[in-house]
């Protein structure tokens, strides 16, 4: 995959993301890297089921979990102020814990 560019996973469980139209552009994350300690995250058609976005670090140590409520185009605005410079692996998952999607974010803080 290229740089900034998002991974999908679908499968048999209700996930929010409708049958038949796995749009790549379902979930984008930018600035991408960013230096400004917050990114912007956009998800389309996104059902009533809360989901969960985690960030993890390259230990696999879960650092920040934010959990995403509503329906329609979401657009969030997450801060990662207190995270550190680095590379972080980005996963939006349905509360039952079902990986939709996952990227990767690069912080790069002045």
């Amino acid at each position: 995959t290229k740089p900034g560019s998002v991974t999908h996973a679908a499968d048999d469980v209700e996930s929010g993301i409708k049958n038949g139209t796995y749009d790549p552009d379902f979930f984008r994350m930018y600035p991408n890297p960013s230096n400004s300690g917050t990114v912007n995250l956009h998800i389309l058609n996104t059902t009533e089921k809360p989901w969960i976005v985690s960030f993890t670090n390259t230990m696999g140590q879960l650092v920040q979990s934010v959990q995403i409520n509503g329906s329609g185009n979401i657009e969030r605005n997450i801060n990662l102020a207190d995270l550190k410079n680095g590379l972080y692996f980005v996963r939006i998952t349905d509360i039952n814990g079902n990986q939709i999607a996952s990227s990767k974010l690069e912080l790069l803080k002045k």
